[in-house]
Order: structure tokens, then sequence, then C-alpha cells
């Protein structure tokens, strides 16, 4: 569902949401207190209940906070939310607010997030990031990682329904991103991305998933059974070489990549949550135990080519990569885990 007009979400949506929100707060902190010692025992009856709920109550007290900041932000900058400044604090407020929804994610669902830096250097150019999309919160781990990690201010094309969300709808509007609404014209958001990439910085990265949504099987077959019946055979047969990956698409990368030939690319793999999708998948998988691994691979703009066929190769040829690497991967952490369990 897409969210209501900007005048609605400003005057009645945010508004609502802050005041529920910070009620729910203050009532729901002595059960979060007593949940979070209880989650410590690690009582296995409520176990995940408790989990849950305490991770959600860190979600709902980050909205709220968050959007105080948010608010002082403005007040502070005169309403002004273009300039360098206003940018820098309302990134580094993005990137704070992701660090406490990790650091929670951690600790509540015993997950260990594990990041593996690129053998090369990091270039000095705008940079225009690729990643698989699978598990629940991958943007959100990237975009940390952009932030605090890489010290980039992050660029996303992302579906326009996080911008239900009252903290994110109003730190990523205060920046340049694209919001694409389910049906909305390739062309229109193509031009869009355009836009974005042309004003990119030298510390600016611009993140898009050309899967264009979550891995699931579903998906997967959805994809193949299209490509073969509007003839795009080659094209199916490569989709489905592809075991756990979507196959990507290049229409929003090539625009961003000829608006900027000087920008780098970086290439994302991860696996640990792939096969969390559902509410149901997350309930099951609660705690996690399980540790998400990701890998980045940085490539100079000469290394990318620009053509269409180029790029629909060179983007194929490291995906099929990726796919390998998850399987190897996956298979490694089952192992682990099992093994673990075992001892």
């Amino acid at each position: 569902m897409s969210p209501p007009p900007v005048v609605v979400r400003r005057l009645l949506t945010r508004p609502i949401a802050f005041v529920v929100g910070l009620l729910l707060a203050l009532v729901l902190l002595p059960c979060w207190l007593l949940s979070t010692v209880l989650v410590s025992l690690n009582i296995a009856a409520v176990a995940r209940p408790l989990r849950l709920f305490c991770f959600a109550y860190v979600y709902l007290v980050v909205e709220v906070v968050g959007l105080i900041a948010a608010l002082g932000h403005w007040v502070r900058a005169g309403g002004a939310t273009a300039t360098d400044t206003a940018q820098a604090r309302n990134h580094a407020l993005l990137g704070d607010c992701l660090t406490v929804l990790l650091t929670a994610a951690e600790y509540f669902f015993s997950l260990d997030i594990e990041s593996h830096p690129s053998e090369s250097a990091e270039p000095e150019a705008p940079m225009i990031v690729v990643s698989r999309h699978a598990g629940p919160g991958d943007s959100f781990l990237l975009v940390h990682r952009l932030i605090v990690g890489l010290n980039r201010r992050p660029h996303v094309v992302l579906k326009s329904t996080l911008q239900w969300d009252p903290l994110l709808d109003v730190l990523l509007t205060r920046s340049a991103n694209v919001f694409v609404t389910a049906g909305e014209p390739t062309d229109a958001v193509v031009r869009r991305i355009t836009d974005l990439a042309r004003g990119l910085g030298v510390d600016d990265a611009l993140l898009i998933f050309p899967e264009g949504g979550n891995f699931t099987e579903n998906r997967r077959t959805q994809v193949i059974e299209r490509l073969r019946a509007n003839g795009h055979h080659a094209a199916a047969q490569r989709a489905e070489d592809l075991e756990r990956l979507l196959a990507p698409r290049i229409t929003g990368l090539q625009s961003a990549l000829v608006a900027r030939p000087d920008a780098a690319v970086c290439v994302v793999a991860h696996t640990g949550l792939d096969e969390i999708d559902t509410l149901a998948e997350v309930w099951d998988a609660v705690p996690v135990r399980n540790t998400l691994l990701v890998s980045w691979e940085y490539f100079a703009a000469d290394d990318v080519p620009r053509d269409p066929t180029g790029l629909h190769d060179w983007l194929g040829y490291h995906w099929q990569l990726m796919d390998t690497w998850v399987a190897v991967e996956s298979a490694r952490l089952a192992a682990a885990a099992e093994s673990s369990d075992n001892a």
C-alpha cells in the first residue's frame, strides 16, 4: 500500500505516531525492563515472545527519540534541510539510530554480524553499491555500514512503503533518495535515479538492489517464467542457473553509471538470514543464534562496462560468483551451528 501524501504524513500520521509511540514507550518501560532480565535468564518457555517484544520496544523508543532529535535538528537549522551541515546531522542521526537497532538485534536475537571488507582499497570517488536482497533488515545493515564504517552519505533506491515508518520517512525524505511505488513506470524511476546519480559527490554512495525484491523460491520461479514467456530464453537459463539469487536487472544501475562515468562500483554479498522472509519465519527463527556474513568488493570506474551488453554480462558474472559464495558460506555456517549444538 502506498503511503499517504506528504502533507498528510507531516500533519497527521507523524504527530499521531509520535504521541502514541511516546505513551506506549512510557507505559511499557517496566515490562521491557522485566523482559530484558528474563531474556538474560534464557527461559525457554518465554524466550521467543520476550525477545521479539524487547526488540520491538527498542525500535519504538528509537522511533520516538529519533523524531524528537530530527525535530531539534530542523529547528536548529531554521527549517533548512539541504545545507551540508543539515545533511551531515541527518545522516549522523540515521547512523546512530541504526547502530542502536543493530546492537539490539545482536543481543536479543543472538545474532553475530561479520563484515568482510574488500581486499582492494576503497576508491576515492562517488560509489554505486549493488547488493543482493535477502532476509530481514539487510538494507538497514548496508546503510549503517556506509555511514558508520565507510563514512559515506548514503542514497538508496527503495520501496515507497517504507515511508509508512515515521522516522524513516523524516530522515530519508530530507536527503536525496528514490522511492519506488508499485506499478510506477520504469522510465520515471530511471529518470530519478539518473538525476540522483548525476549529483553524487566523492563521499556519496548510491545503494541499488538489482533483484528488485527479497529472494524467495516463489519469486525466483516467477522471474524465470516471466523471462521465458517474453521470449528471453538465454536470460531465463541464466536466471535458472542462479539457485540462491534472483536474476539482476541492469536498468537502474546503467542509468546511474552513464550519469556518473567516474563512479566506482561496490558489489555486496551477504548470507545468514536468507531463509527468513515472512513474519512466521521470523517467529520460527528467534533466537537466530547465527552469523550474518557480509562481503564487500570494490571496482574502479574503468573496470565496469557502461554499455548495456557489457554491463549485463559483467553483473551476471558477479551474481554467479555471489551465488556460489552464498552456497559455500551457508553450508559452512550451517555446519558450524550444528557443531555448536552438538557440543
